[in-house]
């Protein structure tokens, strides 16, 4: 029988055991990583459809033709530093395990 209080703190660990299926804490922080990776990937996904959309609404307009073109620019700068980390982030985890 369990008790409220301290004393059911104290004797539950007698009967919880070790946790041995638990994640290390650096493959939990890769697997935050990797998430927010794909986040950015989507957005980016997101990016480029908007700017080539600008670029083919631009109709002759050289002013909106060249932000949609900084934008794409943009974005594939975006899309090779996430790849970038990707490649980094995968090499780390087959280095340390």
């Amino acid at each position: 029988m369990y008790f409220c209080g301290i004393s059911s703190i104290l004797f539950t660990s007698v009967y919880s055991g070790v946790i041995t299926d638990a994640k290390p804490v650096s493959m939990v922080l890769f697997d935050v990583f990797f998430t927010a990776l794909e986040i950015v990937a989507i957005v980016m996904v997101i990016s480029f459809v908007l700017s080539g959309a600008m670029i083919i609404f631009s109709n002759g307009d050289l002013k909106l033709l060249q932000r949609s073109k900084r934008a794409f620019l943009y974005s594939v700068t975006g899309v090779l530093v996430c790849l970038g980390l990707y490649v980094t982030l995968n090499f780390v985890i087959e280095i340390f395990g």
